[in-house]
């Protein structure tokens, strides 16, 4: 056995091992994901409707921000809810965008409260998002019913005959639900996201996810045909640069390979765009001390659940499709973004994601070069069989990941979307080498640097909960 061939079994052996057993989990993972879609939904569910307080920060105008607070204002829910709008400052572009959504809403009998409340700067070592919606959350009382005797006193005035009102004080069945301004899903949306919390015992929060598809012709300048009814927020401004269509497709495939782990029990992580939970269990998870010099919500409240031994679950109806127009600088930071935030909130985590993404772009690698060390009688015939037995695989399950992924985008997005989707798919299934190897090299970018910008704020990241800010 010559060095060359020793070190191939060593090396190469094991990662195209792994290269195949990935592919063949992603296969699997994208067929359990579309079963989801062919689930009834439970009667319990549709019978659990707590009062809500749904919380938004803001920070500047994104196109389509009137519609957007319009269509969570006006969600198909009996039950008495609230909207805590909340901006940094008052000179926030946004501002006025909500002020008129909130005096729109007080003429509307069919919409419910909202308020705005101005945060001001966060502390130098938390995050403006999470500092915003610690105000909120303060604003509503949990830190006051987090106390033995307010609870006490919540349980009595909850099993009093008063009735509730829409700004009635938080108890602890209060559903707590937070949403991004610019991720606001259609009309059954805080139905269909609160109602899992019924099985408190063993469900702390409820999430959904994005799936980003390219924008409809000129999006940017009128609103997306009929988006409130088909559950799909409006696009958002990017980064100065200008889109391309290649790079938007290989967007919304990275995107759609994350989407489709969701549903996986235990390992669900929550989305900060929607996500729910009850007050007793934002109480029980200690979610304000969490929250305490945090700069990510949603990793926060993933982590609180697994401290209560408690899980994050999947609502597949909650999925969002998101328009939007991506150039490569974008996509670059946006993914350095979220990759930074894994590596800092779930190092494990994102070891592991480094390992998978690398496996295609690696496993190819060794596919093409075996076919030359053969050549140069440098290894036998047998690796060189393994490998094209390993490419053949790896072809196979990718088909069955796509196929699946197709029939979870056929439930999941209206058709005008599916039709838009096209490039995507084309993607998905033809372009798997250049998408996994660009995936992987944004993913590992973060493994050089502590610093990231966020809506024109930058931080240094030096833990869940040690954050510094670096710029006003």
């Amino acid at each position: 056995m010559t060095t060359l061939e020793l070190i191939w079994w060593c090396v190469a052996g094991p990662i195209l091992f792994w290269w195949v057993l990935l592919a063949f989990g992603s296969a699997m993972q994208a067929r359990k994901f579309a079963k989801l879609f062919e689930r009834e939904p439970r009667q319990a569910f549709a019978e659990f409707r707590p009062p809500a307080a749904i919380i938004v920060p803001c920070k500047g105008a994104d196109p389509q921000l009137a519609d957007n607070l319009a269509a969570i204002l006006r969600q198909n829910y009996p039950a008495p809810y609230r909207l805590v709008l909340v901006a940094q400052s008052p000179d926030d572009p946004a501002v006025p965008i909500i002020e008129s959504a909130i005096a729109a809403a007080a003429n509307d009998p069919a919409a419910a409260p909202a308020e705005l409340l101005i945060s001001g700067d966060a502390p130098p070592n938390q995050g403006q998002k999470v500092h915003n919606q610690l105000i909120a959350l303060r604003h509503l009382g949990l830190d006051q019913l987090a106390k033995p005797e307010t609870q006490v006193e919540a349980k009595q005035s909850a099993a009093s005959d008063t009735p509730t009102t829409n700004n009635a004080p938080l108890t602890p069945d209060t559903a707590l639900v937070f949403a991004d301004s610019d991720a606001v899903p259609g009309p059954d949306w805080l139905a269909n996201l609160i109602g899992p919390l019924k099985q408190q015992d063993k469900t702390a929060v409820t999430t959904g996810y994005r799936w980003l598809v390219p924008p409809p012709p000129h999006a940017a300048a009128e609103p997306l045909p009929g988006g409130e009814a088909a559950g799909i927020a409006q696009p958002h401004a990017r980064p100065p640069h200008d889109p391309h269509p290649k790079i938007t497709a290989i967007a919304s495939v990275m995107n759609s390979s994350v989407l489709s782990f969701a549903g996986t029990g235990k390992f669900n992580f929550a989305w900060g765009g929607s996500m729910a939970m009850l007050a007793r269990t934002a109480v029980e998870g200690d979610l304000l001390g969490m929250f305490d010099g945090a700069l990510c919500d949603d990793y926060q409240v993933t982590r609180m659940a697994r401290k209560i031994n408690k899980r994050v679950y999947f609502v597949h109806r909650c999925i969002v499709a998101s328009p939007d127009a991506w150039s490569y600088p974008g996509l670059r930071d946006f993914a350095y973004r979220q990759y930074m935030l894994t590596r800092k909130y779930f190092p494990g985590l994102y070891l592991l994601a480094l390992a998978m993404l690398w496996a295609y772009p690696v496993g190819y690698a060794i596919v093409l070069a075996s076919p030359l060390l053969i050549y140069v009688d440098a290894i036998g015939g047998l690796p060189g069989i393994l490998a094209g037995v390993s490419l053949v695989a790896v072809w196979c399950f990718d088909e069955i990941r796509h196929r699946h992924r197709l029939i979870a985008m056929s439930h999941a997005l209206a058709a005008e979307v599916g039709e838009r989707m096209k490039p995507v798919q084309k993607t998905d299934r033809s372009a798997t080498l250049v998408w996994m190897t660009l995936h992987a090299y944004l993913a590992t970018r973060p493994l050089f640097s502590n610093v990231m910008t966020w809506r024109g704020i930058t931080y240094r990241l030096h833990g869940p909960q040690r954050c510094e800010r670096t710029t006003p």
